[in-house]
């Protein structure tokens, strides 16, 4: 592995294991500490080798192909879903399986929104997908361990009460294709803490009504929310102090609006999700490219936008 693969491997794999412990802190109510232990490439067989019998995979799907790996021991599972149940032990079983999709899910999610500026693919995605290996096999008899040259992280979050969870974070190789000194910088949750739990204020603007009343139907009761009339109505109030969060939308033929919403948000430091009318993937390459990480389609979820604004608010535009 190049030393520039290697140097930049370890600063994203830091990146991912903040965001991991920043959604566990919000989950406890209280602080996880996150090391990378290791950040390393590896084959297929000694990974294969080394997972324990009994494993939770939780997948971060790629609709071009291939996917980010997030795998957890048998006891790792268990802690986390134990830590995610509100301290509740998790009987095993069907009600074990539930609680580990649960959480596997949500982690992917979190694992898609750290990966975006990492794979030119990676913010175009299927759905997340938890799978179970007992035994020394995964459940469906299908090898879900991607093939060829790997770049593994091996992730240990630490909370203030409770147990020490270990993660492993796997990405082939040949998915990473952003020159990792090109990629833009994101913010140490160990030096500048952000508050998750303080209210939302939203500015949004959208011409499509459907999207305006997603936005709407989403935005949570501690939040507040007003609409632009324009995009430089948006423009002009997104520079205001009590407005911390952006949400705009930008129709097929208005893409030349991206590279100034880019320099807004590198201006200003504050979250910005954009909503694309055709979010095909070079255009959502190009989004990230220009600082633009938010991204979400029209047709996107309740879990979709809370996923956007929260992974925004853990990093800066520049």
């Amino acid at each position: 592995m190049s030393e520039e693969l290697a140097k930049g491997w370890e600063e994203w794999s830091k990146t991912v294991a903040g965001a991991l412990a920043l959604d566990l802190s919000s989950t406890l109510g209280s602080p996880v500490s996150a090391e990378v232990e290791k950040a390393e490439m590896i084959s297929d067989v000694d990974v294969r080798s080394s997972l324990p019998s009994d494993t939770t995979g939780c997948f971060a799907n790629l609709k071009e192909g291939g996917a980010i790996a997030l795998l957890l021991g048998g006891p790792n599972a268990l802690t986390l879903a134990k830590a995610k149940n509100g301290g509740e032990s998790v009987t095993v079983g069907d009600d074990e399986k539930s609680a580990l999709e649960e959480l596997g899910k949500g982690l992917a999610g979190v694992l898609q929104e750290a990966s975006m500026p990492l794979c030119s693919i990676a913010p175009i995605w299927e759905e997340t997908s938890v799978a179970f290996m007992a035994d020394s096999t995964w459940e469906g008899g299908e090898d879900r361990v991607p093939s060829g040259d790997l770049l593994r992280s091996v992730m240990v979050l630490t909370p203030q009460q409770g147990e020490t969870i270990t993660i492993e974070v796997i990405l082939a190789q040949d998915l990473c294709d952003v020159p990792f000194d090109k990629m833009p910088a994101y913010r140490d949750s160990a030096d500048d803490e952000v508050d998750l739990d303080a209210p939302r204020h939203i500015l949004s603007f959208c011409s499509d009504a459907k999207i305006a009343e997603r936005i709407a139907e989403f935005v949570s009761e501690e939040d507040s929310h007003k609409s632009a009339e324009s995009v430089s109505d948006f423009l002009e109030r997104f520079d205001d102090d009590d407005i911390n969060v952006g949400i705009i939308e930008v129709k097929s033929g208005d893409e030349f609006w991206l590279p100034l919403l880019g320099d807004l948000k590198g201006r200003l430091d504050k979250p910005l999700i954009v909503v694309l009318e055709e979010p095909k993937t070079w255009r959502v390459v190009q989004c990230g490219r220009l600082g633009l990480f938010g991204v979400l389609s029209p047709e996107f979820s309740g879990r979709d936008f809370q996923g956007r604004v929260r992974s925004e608010r853990l990093q800066p535009a520049s």
